[in-house]
């Protein structure tokens, strides 16, 4: 909320907005999965943490912050666009799971069962 100029520095968060935010980060973290980043995740509440490395984690907060723009109506920094969009890759880069590849029987029996075909003979 700091980052977005929510609140200022030693100003407690109102509840409504800690509750909005929340949402929000789980709704995030929901979405992600379409994204190819498999944390699964569950719900969180006001006082569980993610579990992710530490690394991690300012990917997350910057990413959210981004999320919480439109909750606010601020105006989003190019900074911070820049800063979320290299963090979501980063993030993406670590959790994507890449399905194995398999090939289609069908088009490897075909390839192995077909014969020459002759224009003259049709």
């Amino acid at each position: 909320m700091l980052r977005i100029n929510v609140i200022a520095r030693g100003e407690p968060l109102q509840d409504e907005e800690a509750s909005d935010s929340l949402a929000t980060l789980n709704e995030m973290l929901h979405a992600w999965e379409t994204d190819g980043i498999h944390l699964g995740h569950t719900n969180l509440g006001l006082e569980d943490t993610i579990e992710l490395p530490d690394n991690h984690m300012r990917g997350v907060r910057l990413l959210l912050a981004l999320e919480l723009l439109g909750e606010f109506e601020k105006p989003a920094e190019t900074l911070l666009i820049t800063q979320a969009d290299r963090a979501k890759r980063q993030l993406i880069a670590e959790y994507q799971v890449i399905p194995e590849a398999k090939f289609d029987t069908a088009l490897t029996d075909f390839q192995a069962n077909r014969s020459q075909y002759d224009i003259n003979r049709g």
